[in-house]
């Protein structure tokens, strides 16, 4: 039952229209914080989040997440090497 209301929750707040318009995965966002493994993303995550921005920590999933300002990550970085 608990898994069920979190499932709820989550479809109300992100995909429902209901709060807020949904944001789909195409959709652009306005933050990218790229670092490196053990740089600190996950206290950079922390911070924004106190700030009252919605980020992700390595995640940019929006159907399913809160992270309708952007993304904290190492791994989004790769996109920016050359030949991708």
């Amino acid at each position: 039952l608990p898994y069920v209301l979190w499932l709820a929750y989550l479809y109300i707040h992100l995909q429902s229209g209901w709060l807020r318009p949904p944001l789909a995965i195409t959709d652009s966002r306005p933050l990218l914080v790229v670092g490196t493994q053990s740089s600190g993303t996950n206290s950079i995550t922390a911070e924004l989040k106190a700030l009252g921005l919605e980020v992700g920590h390595e995640v940019s999933d929006t159907v399913w997440s809160f992270s309708r300002d952007g993304t904290v990550s190492w791994l989004h970085g790769l996109r920016f090497l050359p030949g991708n």
